[in-house]
């Protein structure tokens, strides 16, 4: 049965970010900060990595926000291309892509117990201490969330 990570390097191709080691590794941790939860495991492999893919569009959309003001929506970070390489319109990703920032923002917050993801994910000698890229601060991650939430309303 194929893994998370076997339909993420595709969805990567599909976004254009097949060379950008620091978005793959950004897909990673969001699936990563989601393998607490319970409804994880009844998840397809593929809306996992999907998902994954959308949310680090999402924040990096954010991210660069600051510097170029702009009105972010899902449905803008996610693209034609997404959907057909995907097979998934971004309705069906929302409450995944949802989880997914919650629980990086709830690292911050100290509001969980579940820190895995942030401990491993905050290594230099494997992961280059990603969890401190700007693209995953409280801000951006407080702005996908709003994100996300003014289009689930």
């Amino acid at each position: 049965m194929p893994s998370s990570q076997v339909f993420l390097l595709r969805f990567v191709r599909a976004a254009l970010r097949s060379n950008d080691p620091v978005f793959l590794k950004t897909c990673q941790y969001m699936m990563d900060s989601h393998l607490h939860l319970a409804s994880h495991a009844s998840l397809l492999p593929s809306l996992i990595a999907a998902s994954s893919v959308g949310a680090t569009l999402l924040l990096y959309e954010v991210h660069s926000a600051a510097k170029y003001p702009k009105v972010i929506t899902l449905e803008g970070v996610w693209t034609p291309t997404l959907i057909h390489y995907t097979g998934y319109k971004i309705g069906a990703l929302k409450m995944v892509i949802f989880e997914m920032i919650s629980h990086a923002l709830a690292v911050y917050l100290d509001s969980t117990k579940f820190m895995g993801a942030l401990i491993k994910y905050k290594s230099l000698s494997q992961h280059q201490r990603l969890v401190l890229a700007g693209h995953l601060n409280f801000r951006v991650l407080e702005m996908g969330i709003k994100v996300v939430q003014n289009e689930t309303t």
